[in-house]
């Protein structure tokens, strides 16, 4: 017998996961080598950016999910970084996130579209982050 999550179980699973994210002080990083994010990957896989400006970011606060068509889903505001001045070219594969010590890894994504130039002043990268569950 399979078991099935009703919408309302949906919601609540991902609702602590969000409680959980919102409250440890998660990090999102940039990186910069030609890496795709694999089961068993470790903080040492990532060569994060330094481009001129770069600092990573507190996790912003995950939205309070919502369910349709059976798939309960929560979103982060967007985080913006910035290159200030152009001085250190870098591209941008994808992001990771830490713990608040960089000591753990949470999880990773690579772009489809990757590489991305940060190489002119003013420049800017935005990364907006959402998760979902549901039934499989």
């Amino acid at each position: 017998m399979a078991d099935i999550i009703s919408d309302d179980g949906l919601i609540y699973k991902l609702q602590a996961l969000v409680n959980a994210f919102n409250t440890n002080g998660l990090v999102i990083h940039l990186y910069q080598n030609n890496y795709a994010p694999a089961l068993g990957m470790l903080l040492s896989d990532f060569t994060e950016c330094t481009f001129d400006g770069y600092a990573t970011n507190i996790m912003p606060v995950w939205s309070t999910p919502t369910v349709a068509s059976h798939v309960a889903t929560s979103t982060a505001a967007p985080v913006v970084f910035s290159n200030h001045d152009g001085s250190v070219p870098n591209t941008v594969y994808g992001y990771y996130v830490t713990n608040g010590a960089g000591t753990v890894l949470y999880w990773a994504g690579r772009y489809t579209s990757a590489p991305f130039n940060m190489n002119t002043a003013g420049q800017t990268f935005t990364v907006t982050l959402s998760m979902t569950d549901q039934n499989t």
